[in-house]
């Protein structure tokens, strides 16, 4: 096949032509290297391919580029379908060794993971094999959508993953699990309002109904609920947030006392903003004990680490210095919806804005206009 390109060499070109010598030889790579990706050598095609990149004009290095990408995933594609080959053909079972490198369950999803990110008819042949033979229906369908979607590195993926368990939700007895991937769809969509919200509103009603044991991922996620809500000014039903997740956390006598600050630190800003000055005097000062009383022992955080803790020290003491010198919001000078005011809240920040857009601030007394 090389003779072709071989010959390119001994042609003579003028200026008449239409192709120029590096032009014929880079098409004639190009052709070549089409002819061993029809003949399935994939490795010499990428071969080719390169060697049209390293002699060809900008203008032919996208075509190039393209090609090499269809040759490798057809390649990767190759490689999957071996797995799955190997994994069925040889009818393997688990490991009992728990190498790195053995054919387990996690690995198992991993492959799992990869096809379906990259061929769903390959998938679909190791997903049916996986169900029917390896774990022999013991599970379902949703148990390893659910497990896939937990393996992935990829956002996308998880959310498409969780979202396939929904799709067999009636049929699911496990509600945990149902409640696990509700509550999986809201954190990975926390910069989606919508999906956010909508997902959040099912794992709680779900919390709620089953009265589920509280572990340390739920408070983060009803957390994120709570400022969601606190964000959009509807501070009673942060304030209902907060109730739920506090009544399920005293079923375990304390056991989460730590973790349970952020939901007192919560309760503060809250009946702060509402101008429930005893309220939030109190879970201030309920939330700088429970910060001094683990200090003393030098309880291993979980997830507030030691900055944010003196964040939220230092935020309460700030809440509490404020309501101890409030003054009545100044109502003698009126301000057009459009005047340009500046505020200074109460950790000590200065915004300039329209009266407008913080109005709803300053009557709710976390800030002051200062000019």
């Amino acid at each position: 096949m090389f003779d072709i390109v071989n010959c390119a060499d001994q042609i003579e070109v003028d200026n008449s032509d239409r192709l120029t010598l590096k032009e014929f030889r880079t098409l004639s790579y190009y052709y070549l290297a089409e002819i061993s990706f029809i003949e399935k050598n994939i490795d010499e095609a990428i071969k080719l391919i390169n060697a049209a990149y390293r002699i060809a004009d900008i203008q032919y290095i996208p075509e190039l580029l393209y090609l090499k990408y269809t040759m490798q995933h057809y390649k990767e594609n190759e490689l999957l379908n071996e797995i799955y080959n190997t994994i069925s053909s040889n009818n393997l079972k688990f490991s009992k060794q728990s190498l790195d490198i053995s054919f387990t369950e996690v690995n198992l999803y991993k492959y799992l993971v990869t096809c379906f990110d990259n061929e769903r008819v390959i998938f679909e042949n190791l997903f049916n094999h996986t169900l029917n033979t390896i774990f022999s229906s013991k599970k379902k369908a949703y148990h390893l959508y659910f497990n896939m979607a937990i393996s992935s590195n990829k956002i996308s993926t998880a959310i498409s993953l969780f979202e396939k368990v929904l799709e067999f939700k009636d049929d699911i007895e496990d509600t945990k699990l149902v409640i696990e991937t509700y509550k999986n769809l809201a954190e990975l969509n926390i910069t989606q309002n919508h999906l956010f919200i909508r997902y959040f509103n099912e794992y709680v009603n779900l919390f709620i109904k089953n009265k589920v044991i509280p572990e340390v991922s739920d408070i983060t996620t009803f957390v994120k609920g709570i400022k969601f809500y606190s964000d959009k000014k509807d501070l009673n039903k942060g304030l209902s947030l907060c109730d739920t997740i506090s009544l399920s956390l005293k079923n375990l006598n304390g056991e989460l006392e730590y973790e349970e600050l952020i939901i007192s630190y919560w309760y503060c800003n809250l009946y702060y903003s509402l101008k429930q000055n005893k309220k939030a005097i109190e879970y201030a000062n309920n939330t700088i004990n429970i910060i001094n009383k683990y200090k003393e022992k030098q309880k291993t955080r979980s997830f507030i680490d030691e900055k944010g803790i003196t964040t939220i020290s230092s935020q309460m003491e700030q809440i509490k210095k404020s309501i101890s010198s409030r003054v009545p919001v100044n109502v003698d000078h009126k301000y057009g919806r459009n005047d340009i005011i500046k505020v200074k809240y109460i950790d000590g920040a200065e915004v300039r804005n329209k009266f407008k857009k913080l109005e709803a601030d300053i009557m709710a007394e976390r800030c002051i206009i200062i000019e």
